[in-house]
């Protein structure tokens, strides 16, 4: 399920193209932005933003909830939570494809903690989540606008959002834990 369009920082890719042309991202994060679908004008900057998304653990999908907190520390990128070398990995994806989309990246220290931490992740659909969870806690996506949606896709450098393996499984474990909406690349919709 897709999110219609919205007007984001100049890029060279089409926005429909983008994970992150959505209308809850706000237009470089300046104040006074408004998403079209309601969501609060005034941007924050939460301790922590909280999204939800997905990893497989055999054929079962299990919700996992990402948390990111950014700090004033030095800059820098913890993920906390148990990931496997492929969720470790998806940093310098991540960094890429929010570059690439023309919005900013935090120069302080992120932290993403994968909840619950005792399940091991691996694969790259929690790409999407992390960065979404990073964009909302820097105040560029409005964080109410996270609420109730579960987010699920590997990101390409260039900012593609690709399809994972296991995204049924993925989806109905989201719906479980209480998603009532779930973005998923076209490839794996």
């Amino acid at each position: 399920v897709f999110l219609p369009s919205a007007a984001v920082p100049r890029s060279r890719f089409p926005a429909s193209d983008l994970p992150f042309a959505r209308p809850c991202v706000r237009s470089g994060g300046l104040a006074g932005t408004t998403a079209p679908d309601g969501c609060g004008p005034a941007p924050r900057k939460p301790p922590v933003s909280r999204v939800m998304g997905a990893a497989l653990l055999g054929v079962e999908g299990i919700a996992v909830e990402v948390e990111v907190r950014v700090s004033s520390r030095l800059p820098r990128i913890d993920i906390v939570g148990l990931p496997e070398a492929a969720v470790r990995e998806s940093v310098s994806r991540i960094r890429g494809a929010i570059a690439a989309a023309g919005l900013p990246f935090p120069d302080r220290r992120v932290t993403v903690n994968l909840a619950p931490a005792e399940l091991r992740r691996s694969g790259a659909g929690l790409d999407l989540p992390i960065a979404i969870g990073i964009l909302g806690a820097t105040g560029v996506v409005d964080p109410d606008c996270l609420a109730g949606r579960a987010l699920l896709g590997e990101l390409a450098l260039d900012g593609r959002l690709r399809g994972t393996r296991g995204t049924l499984a993925a989806v109905l474990a989201m719906r479980d834990a209480g998603a009532t909406e779930a973005i998923v690349p076209r490839q794996s919709a």
